[in-house]
């Protein structure tokens, strides 16, 4: 917990230019991210990006002839960055709603990522959301799940509190201030639960959560683009180079 808020506290607006190897040179786009959601994209140990959304955009671009140039940005500035024309696309495990496909052109899903119910230790197996001790239960701002729970939380009482970053919302759950949280699977095998920090939080594989695809975000118009991004995506399906990533 402590090295995810010290990461925290380094980000700032930094551009990387990063070619990947054999990259054909062709129109250049920017692309932004927030680098803290380890595995899906953060700073290896020689400060690169790195992680499955790093290495598929480049696959991704490399595809449809793209070269490309990496903005590092906050979460809650990587739409509003978009929105004022600071870069042409946002990939950061990006879940795919309804709500953002009315504001922004969003390519199909690179990724399918499933939920976990992360709740405390002592916690016993559950059915329902019902079966949770009384309290607020975080989740991600804007996913799929923060809807799912606005519209089920009156059945059962609890509270919902939704946060911009991850790292606060598992620092209240590991000291109390949350009854459970709902985060994807992937970050919680790869991260959570290999943190001594949050050796008192488990994960429910909890069979109601809805699950979430990832997509890349692009202003409204910009239709030449989200054409061949996901043309690009649809020919990295096939032939499985983008399920190989997760390997």
């Amino acid at each position: 917990m402590k090295r995810l808020f010290f990461c925290s506290l380094l980000l700032c607006t930094v551009s990387l230019l990063l070619v990947a190897n054999g990259q054909k040179e062709g129109t250049k786009i920017v692309i932004a991210t927030n680098p803290y959601y380890a595995p899906m994209e953060f700073f290896d140990e020689d400060n690169r990006l790195a992680g499955f959304d790093i290495e598929a955009m480049e696959m991704i671009a490399e595809a449809a002839d793209l070269a490309i140039e990496w903005q590092t940005v906050p979460w809650d500035q990587i739409l509003a960055g978009l929105d004022h024309g600071r870069y042409d696309v946002v990939i950061s495990s990006i879940t795919i709603t309804s709500k953002r496909e009315k504001e922004y052109f969003i390519s199909e899903g690179y990724m399918l990522s499933k939920q976990v119910l992360l709740v405390h230790e002592s916690c016993p197996e559950i059915e329902t959301l019902g079966d949770l001790p009384m309290g607020t239960i975080g989740c991600h701002a804007g996913s799929r799940c923060s809807d799912y729970l606005r519209m089920t939380i009156d059945r059962y009482g609890h509270d919902v509190r939704e946060y911009d970053e991850y790292y606060h919302m598992l620092d209240d759950l590991a000291s109390d201030r949350l009854t459970a949280a709902i985060t994807d699977e992937i970050y919680y095998d790869a991260t959570v639960a290999t943190d001594p920090a949050l050796d008192n939080v488990k994960a429910i594989r909890f069979p109601h959560l809805p699950k979430e695809f990832f997509g890349i975000v692009l202003k409204h118009g910009n239709q030449e683009l989200l054409n061949k991004l996901n043309q690009s995506i649809q020919e990295l399906k096939l032939d499985g180079s983008l399920e190989s990533l997760k390997m």
